[in-house]
């Protein structure tokens, strides 16, 4: 199946999510997955959601006792072309992806981003299916 690309009207492949017209556009995925390494659960996403410590502790573990309410918002933004992760100001533990605090940021998400609180509690990878 081929897509066209919004931005310059190019006939793109199904296997690619970035634009080959050379314009730069970038399909984002319709669901963001978060896969907790403590307990193989996840949890899945399609609008922006926050996170706190009741949610994350559904599914994430023992590790969740380390998180605030809300400790950080996944933001899908069509206007910046992707998914994205806002530290919760209030949150008493830094949000961390890929090992960098991501306090006073908003980081883009890729596939296999690692989210965690502090650099090592509560790991969460970032899969788009």
């Amino acid at each position: 199946m081929h897509w066209k690309c919004p931005s310059c009207g190019f006939s793109n492949s199904s296997e690619h999510s970035e634009c080959g017209g050379g314009c730069g556009y970038e399909t984002i995925a319709q669901r963001l997955t978060l896969l907790a390494a403590e307990t193989g659960r996840e949890v899945s996403v399609t609008i922006t959601t926050s996170f706190g410590k009741d949610l994350l502790r559904s599914f994430a573990g023992e590790d969740a006792i380390y998180a605030s309410n809300p400790q950080f918002v996944i933001c899908k933004d069509v206007d910046e072309g992707g998914w994205f992760l806002e530290h919760a100001v209030s949150a008493k533990n830094p949000t961390f992806v890929n090992g960098i605090s991501a306090v006073a940021t908003r980081v883009k998400l890729d596939a296999s981003s690692i989210l965690s609180i502090g650099p090592e509690k509560m790991r969460l990878e970032v899969l788009f299916r």
